[in-house]
């Protein structure tokens, strides 16, 4: 963990690796990505809060645009579908039973015209990730657990 922002209830984490790679995360979601074979340069949504697609009976449908890298692909248009879902079936064990699940249908229009769909999952405890497997794209994902108030 290279620093920790918090702004109100928004909290900003940034984690460096010994190979220059970052990964920003805004409220347990991915922000930016730099230093890996995929990168998400920037991202422009208004992306709903965790409490209100729990709140909601009904999935909450919204969409981002992403800068990202190879190729600087700019202002690529995903459209993501978040809805409560039941506990994954592999969480890891020490995802607490009470955790309320959120999983995401994030649908991208690639280059040449193809459509990638991928999912991810979040675990929320406490209005707080902890635990999430989310995706840059179809073929690169990451499974991202939080280790308590000292680092993830």
């Amino acid at each position: 963990l290279g620093r920790r922002e918090v702004a109100g209830a928004d909290v900003r984490e940034f984690w460096y690796s010994g190979q220059r790679e970052m990964l920003q995360l805004l409220n347990g979601r991915i922000e930016q990505v730099l230093g890996m074979t995929r990168e998400v340069r920037y991202v422009t949504e208004v992306r709903p809060e965790w409490f209100r697609v729990l709140d909601e009976a009904q999935p909450v449908v919204w969409q981002r645009r992403l800068d990202l890298m190879p190729g600087y692909q700019y202002g690529v248009l995903e459209f993501v579908t978040t809805a409560k879902a039941k506990r994954l079936r592999h969480a890891p064990d020490d995802v607490a039973a009470s955790a309320q699940w959120l999983t995401e249908t994030v649908q991208r229009q690639e280059p040449h015209g193809r459509v990638s769909t991928y999912l991810q999952w979040f675990a929320l405890q406490q209005g707080r990730v902890v635990y999430s497997e989310q995706c840059l794209a179809a073929d690169m994902c990451f499974k991202l657990k939080y280790l308590g108030a000292k680092g993830l």
